[in-house]
């Protein structure tokens, strides 16, 4: 994808969001087949890599709450 937003770049002439839209459905309009089952292909790997985080945060977020609930406030007195 970082051709379309390159080609997208160069031809912006006038930074109006309408234009913008307008390249950029000439340009995707215009990819092959191919180049777009590549894009699915790295999104879909990405997607999975954020839901593999997304899991890792849950279970982080779970192990410091349990750590505060068991925090106790009171003061230990040495004999």
């Amino acid at each position: 994808m970082g051709i379309a937003k390159s080609r997208i770049a160069e031809t912006n002439i006038t930074f109006k969001l309408g234009y913008v839209q307008l390249l950029v459905e000439e340009k995707f309009a215009a990819l092959p087949k191919e180049e777009w089952d590549d894009v699915c292909r790295h999104l879909k790997i990405v997607e999975e890599v954020y839901k593999r985080r997304e899991h890792e945060d849950s279970a982080m977020e779970r192990i410091i709450t349990s750590a505060d609930e068991d925090d106790d406030d009171t003061l230990l007195t040495l004999p």
